[in-house]
C-alpha cells in the first residue's frame, strides 16, 4: 500500500466517521420529536425488544410521519433521509474509488 493510498483510506475513514455520526445525531432527533411531541405515538416504539424496534422501523420507513402535521418533525425526517442518502452515497463513492486505484 503506498503512501497515497493509506492517506485517501484515512480520509473516507474519517469522512465515513462524521457522516456516520451526523445520521446517529438526525436520528436522534426525529426520536426526540416523536417522544417530546407524539408520546402516544413514541410509546410502542420505546425499548430495545425486537417489536420496538420493528415499530420503530416501520414507522421510519413508511410516510407516518409526515401524516402527524408536524412541520418540524416532516423537516427532521427529511433531514434524516437526506443524511441516510448521503452516507450510502459516501460509501458506494468509497468503494468505487478504491476498487478503481487497486
Amino acid at each position: 500500500m503506498t503512501l497515497t493510498d493509506a492517506l485517501l483510506l484515512l480520509a473516507f475513514l474519517l469522512a465515513n466517521l462524521v457522516i456516520s455520526g451526523m445520521t446517529f445525531f438526525l436520528g436522534n432527533r426525529v426520536e426526540a420529536l416523536l417522544a417530546q411531541r407524539h408520546p402516544d405515538v413514541w410509546g410502542p416504539m420505546q425499548g430495545y425488544s425486537f417489536a420496538a424496534r420493528e415499530a420503530r422501523t416501520r414507522f421510519l420507513l413508511s410516510r407516518a410521519p409526515y401524516r402527524l402535521n408536524d412541520k418540524d418533525l416532516a423537516q427532521a425526517m427529511t433531514r434524516y433521509w437526506l443524511g441516510n442518502g448521503a452516507l450510502f452515497a459516501f460509501l458506494l463513492l468509497s468503494v468505487v474509488v478504491m476498487a478503481l486505484r487497486s
